[in-house]
């Protein structure tokens, strides 16, 4: 029981560097740390990119986004929502950038990548008040929107004795992040 869900080539294998003067749907997913973050609260920086808020939101998530693995979340009865872009895939472009400056990178975004990268095969507890989840950058309401949203899609697991009116769930990390490209490729292809 203890080793069905490894699986030696994902967990045990390094995953090789893109060239950063191709990119196609055979080019792996970068070995940066795999995790979704989102623009960061006006007046601090992107501790991923060190950008500020509005050049994230302007450049990163409108200009440039259309070549990385983004996805929008909109929690019920909300105007607006959430965006995370996935971490390898900015990686990715930068790399293109560095080799192409001054321009704008007309590749879609590596969804084939994404869907292979090298997720963590852990549980994670969900955020509590005041804090973010590490792997998606959410808060505590936007994550518990998430599970809500996705149901039975992301995996989840409630610690709860019978005398507790309060459980501690759990989430399985690779299912959280599955969710997240499947609903990133189907907004890319609306």
């Amino acid at each position: 029981m203890f080793g069905i869900n490894f699986d030696p080539w994902i967990d045990a294998s390094p995953l090789p560097v893109p060239r950063a003067d191709t990119h196609s749907d055979e080019t792996p997913c970068s070995p940066i740390t795999p995790r979704w973050f989102g623009p960061p609260v006006e007046g601090e920086a992107c501790s991923f990119t060190g950008l500020e808020r509005a050049t994230f939101q302007t450049k990163l998530l409108g200009a440039f986004g259309g070549s990385v693995v983004k996805v929008s979340l909109i929690q019920k009865g909300a105007h607006r929502g959430k965006h995370l872009v996935f971490a390898p895939s900015v990686h990715e472009m930068f790399t293109w950038l560095s080799a192409h400056p001054g321009k704008i990178p007309e590749f879609k975004p590596d969804f084939r990548g994404a869907r292979l990268a090298n997720i963590p095969r852990r549980w994670i507890r969900a955020p509590k008040n005041q804090e973010t989840c590490s792997f998606t950058s959410l808060g505590h309401y936007s994550f518990y929107s998430l599970l809500e949203e996705a149901g039975s899609a992301i995996q989840t697991a409630q610690l709860r004795l019978p005398d507790e009116s309060r459980a501690s769930r759990l989430v399985w990390l690779p299912s959280i992040h599955d969710y997240l490209v499947r609903k990133a490729e189907k907004q890319y292809a609306e």
